[in-house]
């Protein structure tokens, strides 16, 4: 199976003013596999890159990836975790809207 970005789930947070504001993607299911952005566009963009560089070590060093755990996309209001959302984006019907 390929991985592919679209079938992990991430998650999405801001980053506090002393760690330079912005926002921190991780994968659930991806123990390592972060990146930030100033934006959650640039975020996710920054976190293309990281996934598939995390990919990449996992294949030139023998190692499977951890199955994605087919959680669908669920974008909510503000989490107390300051969480905005926690999304896969598989699904061509969804689309991310961001302000």
């Amino acid at each position: 199976m390929s991985a592919l970005f679209e079938h992990y789930r991430f998650n999405i947070s801001p980053l506090s003013v002393a760690d330079g504001g912005g926002f921190l993607i991780t994968w659930p299911d991806l123990p390592g596999c972060m990146s930030d952005g100033e934006t959650i566009e640039e975020t996710i963009i920054h976190g293309r890159d990281a996934f598939l560089t995390y990919v990449a070590t996992h294949k030139e060093t023998g190692r499977n990836l951890p199955p994605p755990d087919g959680t669908a996309c669920d974008v909510q209001q503000p989490e107390p975790n300051g969480a905005l959302l926690t999304c896969s984006i598989s699904d061509p019907s969804i689309v991310l809207l961001t302000q």
